[in-house]
């Protein structure tokens, strides 16, 4: 009896629950990844519990390091955090005409539900208070408008956006529409999430109305001024005072009741010009009216105060090393860094103690005249294979070199030139030639005086 199709059965079968029992392994890990805390400094601090939450991404934005995360892969409901791509699509597009006058028709408007400013068909508005209306009101027919003008359609304005996230490598990300209004097609992810955030840290202009606790848009043809409250109540507290926190300055806030509370927030942190920005997404809102996405917030904003702060380095004009320096008195020269050098660790002396320096000088040897100021190299700074700062290695004293020094090095250059060695001959040759025809009038004028 041939059992050979049996063998193949059983080897193809033990194969196949091989990969199965990988896969599950796999999927058990990523799993476990996303149901913890976790950072680029485990082991240098205690991280938060999570909230009721799905997800949440909290990061340095100057060095962009994670501080910690949660479920920062896992697929969410964008609600509202949508309109950081239509914000930034917007000023990309219009930042140069604030100040045009735009009418709005029927088409512009047509189907806009949720939030919403109020703006009617063949009212005249600027682009200024359309921008205002979506930066600090979130409202959505702000955002349809803003659309329209950018990219003539919605349609085409939600290509753009998508054109966009896969550009930013924004791989978990897919928009459906331009206001956040739900959708299950319409996913994204705290991580790509934070990559949008980041660019839109670096526009200051859009920084500057985000921040704005409440705006006051002019009156139109149509309609009586109107005040705006910021949309994010971590950075207002004219509804409530339960999550204020006057160092926020925006970004977003939205709410579905598929993709719960959430939030993009940025605070200003009191050691350094930059922020940390925090992402949280799938908040629960409790019976008691606490909105878990900003309590989330808050605790990691408190977090990162209190666990990590930038740490000075080097200071400017502070003696690094000296550097050998040949053709001077001094026979070294003091440098040190042009600006001070910072890094952003986790307090306490466990990280600081592990920070070491990597050297590189421009040349192997270096010769006077040599000016304080003068870039010689780069110094790294390392924890690891990470580095923390990277900063120009500069003289801090002036080194005059000798005469002896300049005589030989003019001397040294001359002899790779064969004009300066053939100037040298002649002007020798004609020397020795002036001295022979002074010797011999020296002695005939003796001859003449003895015969005298």
């Amino acid at each position: 009896m041939n059992t050979m199709p049996n063998k193949k059965v059983r080897t193809l079968s033990l194969l196949l629950a091989v990969l199965v029992a990988v896969s599950v392994l796999l999927c058990l890990s990523v799993s476990a990844e996303e149901d913890r805390v976790v950072g680029d400094y485990d082991g240098y601090v205690t991280y938060p519990e999570p909230y009721d939450v799905r997800s949440f991404l909290l990061l340095e934005t100057q060095t962009e390091s994670v501080l910690c995360s949660y479920g920062a892969d896992r697929t969410v409901y964008p609600t509202s955090l949508t309109k950081l791509m239509t914000v930034y699509l917007s000023f990309s597009s219009l930042r140069d005409r604030m100040e045009e006058k735009v009418e709005l028709t029927s088409g512009m408007l047509a189907g806009v539900i949720g939030h919403r400013l109020g703006l009617k068909a063949g009212e005249e508005v600027t682009v200024s208070d359309l921008l205002h209306g979506l930066a600090v009101g979130g409202y959505n027919d702000c955002a349809q408008v803003l659309a329209f003008l950018c990219s003539g359609s919605v349609s085409s304005f939600v290509e753009r956006m998508n054109e966009t996230a896969r550009g930013f490598g924004m791989e978990g990300t897919r928009y459906t529409n331009p206001t956040g209004l739900h959708d299950p097609d319409m996913v994204t992810t705290a991580r790509d999430c934070a990559t949008l955030c980041l660019r839109l840290c670096r526009d200051s202009q859009y920084l500057e109305m985000a921040a704005l606790p409440f705006w006051v848009m002019p009156e139109t043809n149509l309609s009586v001024e109107r005040r705006m409250i910021n949309r994010n109540d971590l950075v207002t507290n004219y509804r409530t005072n339960a999550y204020y926190d006057p160092a926020c300055r925006g970004l977003n806030a939205g709410m579905t009741d598929e993709g719960g509370c959430c939030t993009a927030a940025i605070r200003a942190r009191s050691d350094s010009a930059g922020y940390d920005l925090c992402l949280v997404f799938g908040g629960e809102e409790k019976t008691e009216g606490h909105n878990t996405a900003y309590l989330q917030a808050k605790d990691l904003f408190a977090f990162s105060s209190a666990s990590f702060s930038w740490k000075i380095l080097a200071r400017a004009g502070q003696e690094i090393l000296k550097l050998p320096v040949g053709g001077s008195l001094d026979d070294s020269v003091p440098v040190g860094v042009r600006e001070d050098a910072r890094c952003f660790l986790p307090n306490g002396e466990k990280a600081q103690g592990e920070v070491g320096q990597i050297v590189r000088l421009c040349q192997s040897e270096f010769e006077a005249p040599m000016s304080a100021g003068s870039e010689v190299g780069k110094i790294r700074f390392v924890r690891g294979e990470t580095v923390l700062a990277t900063a120009d290695l500069v003289v801090l004293e002036d080194r005059e070199p000798t005469t002896v020094a300049v005589l030989f090095g003019f001397l040294k250059k001359g002899e790779t030139n064969r004009g300066f060695l053939l100037s040298v001959a002649f002007f020798a040759f004609l020397s020795a030639g002036l001295f022979v025809l002074w010797r011999i009038w020296k002695k005939k004028r003796s001859g003449l005086s003895r015969f005298k």
